[in-house]
């Protein structure tokens, strides 16, 4: 065989060896990304929740150390209020809520918070509550 016909050949196997290993590659890769994603982003998402969580414990307990310096400090009440209900403490919200309608009472918007928090506290205790209070049911002579 003459020189270039070789040379040719094994630029055509290096070639061909290239596009081989470049496909597997890829494919090895697409498919590990498409069959598990789901643990890392499960991982993921429980400790961005759990980080968050502990940031607005963090804020909570901020405004709890400015509130026994200043107890009626009503940006520290308001802050208190906001991160309580982020965290869903409807209970805590609504102490807040009403230390800051006994200072504030010409403000409405605290008045009605207040109502509707204690509305969805007295929902969710009734939803809590079992069904069976109806009087004919619990009739012992039967």
């Amino acid at each position: 065989m003459a020189p270039s016909s070789e040379k040719s050949l094994f630029t055509r196997i290096i070639l061909i060896a290239s596009c081989i290993a470049f496909l597997g590659g890829t494919s090895y890769s697409l498919v590990r990304m498409f069959t598990s994603p789901s643990s890392s982003t499960q991982a993921t998402a429980t400790e961005e929740t759990q980080s968050i969580t502990d940031r607005l414990i963090a804020r909570e307990n901020g405004y709890e150390a400015v509130l026994e310096r200043e107890p009626n400090n009503q940006t520290a009440l308001e802050g208190l209020l906001e991160t309580r209900l982020q965290l869903n403490d409807l209970p805590g919200s609504i102490e807040v809520l009403e230390k800051l309608v006994t200072l504030h009472p010409e403000r409405e918007d605290y008045n009605m918070i207040l109502t509707a928090l204690q509305q969805k506290i007295a929902e969710e205790s009734q939803e809590n509550q079992p069904a069976d209070n109806n009087p004919a049911d619990n009739n012992p002579d039967e």
